[in-house]
């Protein structure tokens, strides 16, 4: 994957990866919610595995994305993998759960169906 090519330390990237700050991106991942409700939300962390944040150390801030979503809050399981599709941001930030990376403008949350 990509994001994690960001440099923590410098904020250096690759030049691929700071073409897509500001363009839309589809991204699969797991819903954490931050808000008080544990099956809708307008704002989450998308995290690339289930439970993360939540039991365990937070994964390292290039893997999570604070994600706003546009309009109205979106449904979703826990448990389940999403497509999120929205405009990036390279934004190091604070969330509740720790240190991210990236945040994104929400425009879809749909469930995640394999190709096979």
């Amino acid at each position: 994957m990509l994001l994690n090519r960001l440099d923590l330390g410098t904020g250096e990237m690759p030049d691929k990866l700071r073409a897509l700050d500001g363009g839309m991106i589809r991204i699969a991942g797991y819903v954490v919610p931050i808000e008080d409700h544990m099956t809708r939300a307008t704002e989450f962390l998308l995290a690339p595995y289930s439970g993360a944040c939540i039991h365990s150390p937070a994964p390292p801030p290039d893997q999570i994305l604070q994600v706003v979503m546009e309009a109205n809050p979106v449904r979703f399981q826990m448990d389940r993998c999403y497509w999120l599709e929205g405009r990036l941001r390279i934004s190091d930030s604070e969330s509740p759960y720790g240190r991210v990376a990236y945040r994104l403008e929400g425009k879809s949350l749909t469930p995640y169906a394999d190709a096979y």
